[in-house]
């Protein structure tokens, strides 16, 4: 079971990591309008659901010996705190 999971993720590991960011990506381009008026899908994905699929990477990342899994999960742990930090270094606030 572990060297199917170690298989599965070494092999697909771009994909993973690129669906993620893509999602975190769309997340900050997107127009309120689509994410709830008062940004509230938008925060409840980054505060409750990016952290859990984190915590996934960084168990993948000790099974994969994938240091690149290691770096997003803890990204994604605090994906709402980066986001809020790269929002106020565009606004400039």
């Amino acid at each position: 079971m572990l060297k199917w999971i170690n298989k599965v993720g070494n092999r697909y590991s771009h994909h993973l990591i690129g669906l993620v960011l893509f999602i975190w990506i769309l997340l900050l381009v997107l127009p309120s309008q689509y994410l709830g008026e008062n940004y509230f899908l938008r925060n409840k994905i980054l505060m409750d659901i990016f952290p859990i699929i984190g915590y996934i990477f960084i168990v993948l990342s000790g099974l994969c010996k994938n240091i690149t899994y290691l770096i997003v999960g803890i990204s994604l742990i605090f994906a709402f705190y980066i986001t809020m930090m790269v929002g106020y270094l565009l606004i400039g606030v």
